[in-house]
């Protein structure tokens, strides 16, 4: 299954759903969506994400004179780095990495082919026919960007573990391939944690402007943009004057504004079901306040995700009609921009043939 390209968090937030009735349906349609963005563009293996794959193993014919030069080998992929070059298929006869170039140089990565430097003795050979001669062995992505993500709020003890706590909730969502050390982890769920603190001083009224929050000394300080919940309401956090005063959106999430008094308990969304080793990584422990970084898509492509689900979203709730809306607030559904805007992303992303995109 491949890495999401959206968030769950994030497509509520465009769309403006609320609470979690319709989580599931969300995260069923972002999956639907990243399918068919990657059958769209010709991305739809594992050499072509935009989240990185490590030690794929790449099996090519030998270059010879009626295909390509000797010393050129033309990829199938978005290569990022090299494990290992070995010219003779299964045999582990290796050309050294100071012997070929990854090109194009002025562009890459992505690399879409591997040059023999023709200054060495190295070369490509085939064994008994040219078929499955050369075994590469690397990470292949579009895109390898990261973002940091604070660190993890406590150990993950072994690699069968399918929990994840961090310290800032604000900085992973639901749907995000978490990197940890040299694993990468995809993020299923969230649920809310017991952080340490409870309400203190007079506590909270019942009224949406009543925003500020004083708590007891917290084990973890709290985040803007961090969502807590206090009993049945939930709140989201909107500035921090210091570790024991926040500023807080009442009602957050289609939650029911309520009081709470002095000594309640407060939960953060800092816990996260995990699926563990993904994309060709090894599952392994990992220490409380490791650091955590998450796989950043590029932005148009979360927003051609985003845009997907929405689009599907209205229809579903409309039977798949022409119209959007209800009554006097009806409008025919025409997509046109959102057709034109799919149409370059196409073009944009598209694989056209081995060798790289055009």
């Amino acid at each position: 299954m491949p890495s999401w390209l959206a968030t769950r968090e994030s497509v509520k937030r465009a769309s403006g759903a609320k609470g979690s009735d319709r989580d599931d349906q969300i995260d069923e349609l972002i999956q639907s969506a990243t399918d068919e963005i990657y059958r769209d563009t010709n991305r739809d293996n594992d050499a072509r994400r935009f989240v990185p794959y490590t030690a794929l193993v790449r099996l090519y014919r030998f270059p010879n004179q009626n295909i390509v030069s000797p010393s050129h080998l033309l990829l199938d992929g978005d290569l990022q780095s090299v494990d290992s070059l070995t010219r003779d298929g299964t045999d582990v006869t290796a050309i050294a990495s100071t012997d070929y170039f990854l090109e194009p140089n002025n562009l890459g990565p992505p690399y879409h082919r591997i040059e023999i430097d023709l200054a060495s003795t190295a070369f490509f050979a085939g064994k008994d026919t040219p078929q499955r001669a050369l075994t590469l062995t690397g990470t292949f992505a579009r895109h390898s960007e990261t973002a940091t993500a604070g660190s993890l709020g406590a150990a993950i003890a072994n690699g069968t573990d399918t929990s994840m706590q961090v310290k800032n909730g604000r900085l992973v969502e639901v749907g995000h391939t978490v990197l940890i050390g040299t694993e990468q982890v995809r993020v299923t769920d969230i649920s809310d944690n017991d952080i340490g603190t409870n309400v203190a001083g007079s506590g909270l009224t019942a009224s949406v402007s009543d925003t500020a929050l004083t708590l007891g000394d917290p084990a973890d300080n709290l985040n803007v943009g961090e969502v807590i919940r206090i009993n049945s309401e939930t709140l989201r956090v909107t500035a921090v004057t210091s570790a024991t005063v926040v500023t807080v959106e009442r009602a957050y999430d289609g939650s029911t504004l309520a009081a709470h008094s002095s000594g309640d308990d407060i939960f953060v969304r800092r816990t996260y079901t995990i699926v563990r080793g993904v994309n060709g990584t090894t599952a392994a422990a990992a220490a409380d306040d490791a650091a955590i970084s998450t796989y950043v898509v590029p932005a148009d492509v979360r927003k051609w995700c985003r845009g997907l689900v929405i689009v599907t979203m209205q229809q579903e709730q409309h039977g798949w009609g022409r119209e959007i809306g209800r009554g006097e607030g009806a409008s025919e559904f025409r997509g046109t921009v959102w057709d034109k805007f799919q149409a370059s992303m196409r073009q944009k992303y598209r694989w056209h043939a081995i060798g790289g995109p055009v």
